[in-house]
């Protein structure tokens, strides 16, 4: 850290650009002579600063963590530096489960509100008309299992023992027709075939011949599969018969008797349930049942809106609009809760933080206007103020350096983390003759620089002040007006007094 001088721009060019005009003067010296630049010196004001390094921070930072359950992340849709807007979608993980545990909380929340709505409401008329007729359906249930079971408790009579042989003889019967006519069909098939290929062998594929065997044949096979499809069907229809008879003669079945009894047990159970349900709608509700619906309903309500705000953590927005500062994470990966996934700054502000040296410190105050640069954004210059000076220094290498904290309003391109270079006006001063540090070279114990005097070099010794980047001022040695030789470099280390000089065009 040192303290330098800013020598201001304009006027030094205009120095520099003066020392251009002096070229059409000078051809009273000839052509003769060393080629140099020169420029005439005049008074100038100089500014003094205090210039330090410094890193960018944002003025305020969001972060978005991973929200609980360790979800798989499905989309990552910003990237570092990417400018994003209030609400905008940052971060999607897989939330199928979530989904699904909303919408059956829902439902059972929903559940649970008409529920303690009907107990309070009672049973509407048409619910108890409802409830009247299942009682009735459900005793008419009751009544035809116990039938069926009477029936199934009961051997076959000889009636029905005759009528189930004489269904199965009868299909017998169906079956020989059937396979009779499956033959026939069979056989007329393959003569049509045989006529056909004798037909396509005699005969072009198109000739009349081969058409009407074609036609033949097509007409056989569907008569065929007719017929064998009937056979089915008759084959089917006997066994099922002979599955009856068999049925018939083995009554009363033991486990037909017991599949009976169940049927009347469950009918039974079936009506008490509907004897039930109709005493419940024509009861008032209890005060104890209308306390534990009510319990039930709130909890459906809490986990319902659980599940709402964990499907809603599934997506993760941008709370105001900024700059994304980092990102971690990727598609595929599970992330655990509370990582940390991005960092969005807050645009339109930033801080620059810097490290001051105890020879500058005393002389910054806050409020002073600061202009910030840095390499990564040519020509861009944006201004601030000093916003905060640390009271306690931290000592580094038998120097204490302070933190000095610098507002900027306008940060359009700056970043959080950007290295940056504060110049601090902190002192001016008028009526300073400066010269550019490579027009001084070291003579005895002093410093000397070249004047250009009517088309001669003439060494004259200087005393010289603070710097300023390539400037230097001069605070003795120099008076305005004077002509100074400004290179080039090369002939400056080889010029000798009295030496003749001539301004380079």
């Amino acid at each position: 850290m040192r303290r330098i001088w800013i020598v201001l721009a304009g006027l030094v060019l205009a120095g520099f650009a003066a020392a251009a005009g002096m070229a059409a003067l000078r051809g009273a010296h000839g052509n003769a002579g060393v080629a140099v630049a020169v420029y005439r010196l005049e008074p100038t004001t100089l500014t003094r600063t205090v210039r330090v390094s410094g890193t960018v921070a944002a003025a305020g930072t969001a972060r978005l963590y991973g929200p609980p359950g360790g979800l798989r992340l499905a989309q990552m849709n910003v990237r570092p530096g990417q400018q994003v807007a209030a609400g905008q979608v940052l971060v999607r993980f897989h939330a199928g489960s979530l989904r699904a545990a909303y919408a059956q909380d829902a439902q059972n929340l929903a559940q649970a509100q008409a529920a303690l709505e009907a107990l309070l409401g009672g049973a509407a008329p048409a619910q108890l008309a409802a409830d009247h007729a299942a009682v009735a359906e459900a005793a008419a249930q009751v009544t035809q299992a116990q039938a069926r079971l009477a029936q199934a408790a009961e051997p076959a009579t000889a009636e029905q023992l005759a009528a189930a042989k004489a269904q199965v003889a009868a299909g017998q019967q169906q079956v020989q027709s059937a396979a009779q006519a499956e033959a026939s069909a069979a056989q007329a098939k393959d003569e049509a075939n045989l006529q056909l290929a004798m037909a396509q062998g005699a005969y072009p594929a198109t000739a009349p011949e081969v058409v009407s065997a074609q036609e033949g044949y097509d007409q056989a096979a569907s008569s065929w599969a007719s017929s064998e499809s009937a056979l089915a069907q008759a084959e089917a229809a006997l066994a099922q018969d002979q599955a009856n008879l068999a049925a018939l003669e083995r009554q009363p079945d033991p486990h037909a008797v017991v599949q009976a009894q169940g049927a009347v047990a469950q009918a039974e159970a079936t009506l008490a349930q509907a004897q039930a349900r109709l005493a419940l709608d024509t009861t008032p509700p209890r005060p104890a049942q209308v306390a534990a619906d009510r319990a039930a309903v709130a909890g459906a309500r809490a986990a319902a809106d659980l599940a709402a705000a964990r499907l809603a953590g599934a997506v993760l927005r941008a709370p105001a609009a900024g700059v994304v500062l980092t990102v971690s994470g990727h598609p595929g990966q599970v992330v655990p809760p509370g990582t940390l996934l991005v960092r969005v700054a807050a645009p339109g502000a930033a801080r620059v933080t810097a490290a001051v040296d105890e020879t500058d410190i005393a002389r910054l105050r806050v409020g002073e206007r600061a202009v910030v640069t840095t390499y990564d954004l040519p020509g861009k210059r944006f201004s601030g103020a000093v916003a905060r000076i640390e009271p306690l220094g931290v000592r580094q290498n038998n120097l204490a350096r302070y933190t000095v904290e610098v507002d900027l309003a306008a940060v359009r391109g700056l970043l959080p983390g950007m290295s940056v270079q504060v110049r601090v006006a902190v002192g001016s001063q008028s009526g300073v003759l400066a010269v550019p540090l490579s027009a001084v070279a070291a003579f005895g114990q002093g410093q000397a620089v070249w004047l250009d005097q009517r088309g001669r070099a003439v060494r004259r010794s200087v005393t010289l002040g603070e710097h300023a980047g390539t400037l230097v001022a001069v605070s003795s040695g120099l008076r305005p007006g004077e002509e100074l030789i400004t290179g080039p470099s090369r002939t400056l280390s080889t010029l000798r007094p009295g030496e003749r000089v001539r301004v380079a065009s």
